[in-house]
């Protein structure tokens, strides 16, 4: 009899062992697919990033097209109105005078205003 129950004791034991082999499998597995998933998150993450930075740097070399396009805008209203409208003669005064206004109300560029103020 006592075979028996140690038969028993064995069999019970190999069940037990089998379910626990089954349940760390599965939690490995579970583990294995998280983590796969973590570094497909990060990828992504990275090139979102990535796509991020390289839009900031194309729009800040936009703004710089522009800024020099405004630069070169205001220089040249600036240079026809004081060289076109001859002020000296006193003719295009309003014409001058509403110009200059309109281009005040325009910041010019930091590293140009000294010039356009020294030419007006």
């Amino acid at each position: 009899m006592e075979s028996g129950v140690g038969l028993i004791l064995i069999a019970v034991a190999a069940i037990v062992g089998g379910v626990a082999g089954f349940i760390i499998a599965r939690l490995r597995s579970r583990d294995d697919d998280r983590d796969a998933k973590l570094l497909n998150l990060q990828k992504e993450y990275d090139e979102y990033r990535a796509n991020v930075r390289n839009h900031f740097i194309e729009t800040v070399s936009a703004i710089g097209r522009i800024d020099e396009q405004q630069r070169k805008l205001y220089q040249s209203v600036a240079q026809g109105v004081t060289e076109l409208c001859q002020p000296d003669k006193g003719d295009d005064d309003y014409f001058i005078e509403q110009t200059m206004q309109t281009l005040g109300q325009l910041e010019p560029p930091k590293k140009d205003q000294k010039n356009l103020s020294e030419s007006s």
